[in-house]
């Protein structure tokens, strides 16, 4: 039975909200294991759910799943849950932009082994192609 909205609903309320998500009562059993047991938490919702300040869906796999959205209201005393923030993109759009190749980071010349006979023990030694 029901015995109102405890402060043990205002934390699961809160854990619910700030989440923006979907909890089933085992998910959120066992987020909470050692301080509330699964009846408790499957009473504690009923009853928010009853108070509109959760709504309830069915899942195919977790059964009856409680989120916080804009139809719900808010506790007494409560603050109205941040809206969630929405991360930037990665990285810039690849399709729209152009393809720059990044600078090279070796120095000029680095590679120009005709002007840098060192590399080739003293030796200038022309490239020859395999095929004649």
């Amino acid at each position: 039975m029901s015995k109102g909205i405890t402060l043990d609903c205002v934390v699961l309320w809160r854990h619910v909200a700030n989440d923006r998500g979907w909890w089933s009562v085992l998910r959120l059993t066992r987020a909470w294991s050692p301080s509330f047991s699964l009846d408790e938490v499957a009473e504690h919702l009923v009853t928010l759910k009853k108070g509109g300040f959760l709504e309830a869906q069915n899942h195919p796999s977790a059964g009856t799943v409680y989120g916080f959205t804009a139809r719900c209201r808010t506790l007494p005393g409560e603050a109205e849950p941040a809206a969630p923030s929405v991360a930037p993109a990665a990285r810039r759009d690849a399709i729209s932009t152009t393809y720059q190749p990044l600078r090279p980071t070796y120095r000029e010349g680095a590679f120009d082994h005709t002007k840098c006979p060192s590399l080739q023990l003293g030796k200038r030694t022309p490239y020859h192609s395999p095929v004649q």
